[in-house]
C-alpha cells in the first residue's frame, strides 16, 4: 500500500501544537463543523436512498483569517 500522507499529518499535529500551546485554534473551528457537518449529511442522506433532508446543522457563519492556514514551514 502507498505511505500516508505526511506532509499532511505534519501539518495537522502542528495545528495541534500550536492550540495546545496557546489554548487557541490556529484556524475557525467552525470551518471544521461545516465540513464534518456536510459529510455526515451526505452520509444519511446516501443510507436513505439519496432523499433530500434539511440541514439546520449547517447554518453556521465564520469570518474566515486573512492569513493562509496552508502549511508554511
Amino acid at each position: 500500500p502507498p505511505n500516508p500522507n505526511v506532509v499532511y499529518s505534519a501539518a495537522l499535529m502542528d495545528n495541534a501544537e500550536q492550540m495546545f500551546l496557546s489554548g487557541k485554534s490556529t484556524y475557525p473551528i467552525e470551518r471544521t463543523l461545516l465540513t464534518s457537518g456536510l459529510v455526515q449529511s451526505c452520509m444519511t442522506s446516501l443510507a436513505n436512498n439519496q432523499q433530500p433532508m434539511n440541514t439546520p446543522h449547517l447554518d453556521v457563519n465564520y469570518k474566515a483569517t486573512r492569513r493562509s492556514t496552508f502549511w508554511h514551514k
